[in-house]
Parts: structure tokens; sequence; C-alpha cells
């Protein structure tokens, strides 16, 4: 049975869909490992930002992707 998930390559890469958060930050990450994970971070200027997935999908230029929606910041320690 097909879901429609895209993956990015063949060896447990997914590209996911974020939403929300910084402008900067890209709308497509790839994210490797078994399956949709619960949550996401991506290096961004001084720390990371942190999306939750929405259990929804996104259909993006045909492409089937996971939603996953920003949650909150975090800051390195200086």
């Amino acid at each position: 049975m097909n879901s429609g998930i895209i993956p990015a390559h063949p060896d447990n890469e997914l590209r996911v869909a974020l939403t929300g958060g910084f402008p900067e930050v890209p709308a497509v990450l790839v994210v490797t490992g078994p399956g949709i994970p619960e949550k996401v971070s991506v290096a961004f200027r001084n720390g990371r930002e942190h999306y939750e997935y929405t259990g929804d999908m996104l259909d993006l230029e045909g492409a089937i992707l996971p939603l996953f929606r920003w949650s909150y910041s975090t800051r390195i320690a200086e």
C-alpha cells in the first residue's frame, strides 16, 4: 500500500514540511530514521527551532510531505 509520502532518499531519509516560526527557516527539512518523528529541530542563528508533527500532510508541488508546525525556540548559552 502506498502512503503517498515521498522519501528524499532510499536510506531512511524523509522530506518534511515546516510551517510557522522564522520565515528564514527553510520550508522543507530532510530527516533520517524510520517513520515520521513526533518532533524535529533546526539549527538557526544561536539556537534551535523546534517543530511538532501535526498529523497532517501537505501537497508541495506534487510531493506529499508530513507537516510540522513551529512550537518553540531554544538558545545556546554563552
